[in-house]
């Protein structure tokens, strides 16, 4: 078995770190495996401060042929931090 492929990544400390200004965050990764052949993923959304010391994140990832099936992967996340 052999995976290879390239990804890109824009701002993700948008997406998991803390930040105090809102700002976009976006992924991509293209890739091959000698089991499924080409398979993508994306990912995008934007985070920022709240209140004081917190993050929150919106984030939208999807991807294709998920653990070597023909399922596409859809996934929605609300991301809340609160540091201290």
């Amino acid at each position: 078995f052999y995976e290879l492929g390239f990804g890109i990544t824009i701002g993700d400390i948008n997406r998991y770190g803390y930040t105090r200004v809102w700002r976009p965050f976006m992924s991509a990764t293209v890739f091959h495996s000698n089991v499924s052949n080409f398979n993508y993923s994306l990912g995008f959304g934007f985070g920022g401060q709240i209140f004081n010391q917190d993050h929150l994140s919106f984030v939208v990832n999807y991807g294709s042929n998920v653990k070597n099936s023909n399922d596409v992967s859809k996934e929605v996340k609300i991301i809340y931090r609160l540091w201290y």
